[in-house]
């Protein structure tokens, strides 16, 4: 009962696929016939001080899987190396200078 005192807990909303973020990442709930019904819906978190996290519907825990929800968007001179390696890379010259300017 003391280690339920001592985490920290946090509402979280349900969307559409059974997920939602935590802390940088994205939690799937496995789909169950309790998870099903919890679209749209708020479910409680438990962070304990040891590093488990457990997700929770009135009261039940829920199982569930983490996702790393980092996504690294791609630069415009990532873009721009890309674009330069293709074999159409003459067509392109002018987003070359579009990109320096923006």
């Amino acid at each position: 009962r003391l280690k339920e005192i001592l985490c920290k807990r946090e509402q979280r909303y349900v969307g559409s696929q059974l997920t939602f973020s935590f802390e940088r990442q994205r939690i799937m709930l496995e789909e169950t016939e309790v998870t099903r019904g919890l679209v749209g819906r708020y479910v409680e978190t438990y962070a304990y001080a040891d590093g488990r996290l457990d997700v929770r519907w009135k009261g039940h825990s829920l199982p569930y899987k983490t996702f790393d929800k980092e996504v690294h968007s791609i630069s415009k001179c990532d873009m721009l190396i890309k674009t330069m390696a293709s074999p159409w890379r003459y067509m392109h010259v002018p987003l070359l200078f579009a990109a320096h300017l923006a």
